[in-house]
């Protein structure tokens, strides 16, 4: 199935100066997704995750764009079209911190 979100986002602990706002588009199927979006640098991302879990869910997988090839990030479902997250976040520099965010599913 396609699936289309806009998620916006916070840096903790990070620093710079971030993109806050994520479109992101993917093909998902038996909780795999795999897509792009836009990153915190202003950057097209392409990743593959698999998701764990219900209304409480961990996504794991690898992403470009990132000194760190790996994604994981943590949520929770508020309703069928928003989600609240955090994911940890690593810099190519070593600083270390947290983005956490709200996603809204547009389709």
């Amino acid at each position: 199935m396609l699936a289309a979100s806009i998620a916006f986002s916070a840096h903790i602990g990070l620093s710079g100066s971030f993109n806050a706002a994520h479109p992101a588009l993917w093909l998902e199927r038996d909780q795999w997704k795999a897509g792009a979006y836009l990153n915190s640098n202003e950057e097209i991302s392409v990743f593959a995750a698999r998701r764990f879990g219900g209304d409480a869910w961990i996504e794991a997988g690898v992403v470009s764009g990132y000194s760190v090839p790996v994604m994981l990030r943590a949520g929770v479902q508020v309703g069928k079209r928003a989600a609240l997250w955090i994911a940890p976040a690593v810099k190519a520099d070593g600083n270390r911190g947290a983005v956490v965010g709200v996603e809204f599913r547009l389709f």
